[in-house]
């Protein structure tokens, strides 16, 4: 099994049968928990359908001013944002780019992707310390400090349910698959 967002980042490279795409129409699903899980259709963007989607971690912010609603400040910011990740993991990380509105996310991606994703480092978080941890975009020092302090105080920590009991954890902003 494949998360949406792999799937998502792979479509334009496999052609599906007609009859999974419901009429030029495709189904997704909305975040959240299985017993609440909602399906809401959205038009296939031309681009995906044509092949001529653009890869978003490689995309300029020239490039991105192309998209109505994006202007030379929000374009930076884009590329800012993205760089500081070491690039985007999934599609709804755009969405995390400071005043950028869900509209203008949208428009974004009927023409951007994430074709090729990043290489990812993983930290040992038994054996990080708060500044190691603190590196990681979503998590201010003060939380990694917190992280660090649960670790000791606990003999270390051994699930992602753990971290999320830890106050002002980003578990909104970080998943674990």
């Amino acid at each position: 099994m494949i998360s949406d967002s792999l799937l998502e980042s792979l479509k334009p490279y496999f052609k599906f049968p007609e009859w999974t795409q419901k009429g030029s129409r495709e189904t997704l699903v909305s975040a959240g928990s299985r017993s609440s899980m909602k399906s809401e259709s959205v038009p296939v963007s031309n681009a995906i359908k044509l092949g001529k989607v653009k890869d978003l971690n490689s995309a300029t912010a020239e490039e991105l001013r192309s998209v109505n609603g994006i202007g030379e400040k929000l374009s930076q910011r884009i590329v800012k944002f993205r760089d500081h990740l070491g690039g985007f993991l999934v599609e709804e990380q755009l969405g995390h780019v400071y005043g950028l509105e869900p509209e203008v996310v949208a428009k974004v991606l009927k023409d951007y992707r994430i074709l090729h994703s990043p290489a990812i480092s993983k930290i040992n978080i038994n054996q990080a310390t708060p500044r190691d941890i603190s590196k990681l975009v979503y998590i201010k020092y003060e939380v990694a400090a917190r992280i660090v302090a649960f670790r000791e105080a606990n003999g270390g920590i051994t699930t992602f349910d753990e971290l999320i009991e830890i106050e002002d954890f980003p578990s909104e902003k970080i998943r674990y698959n």
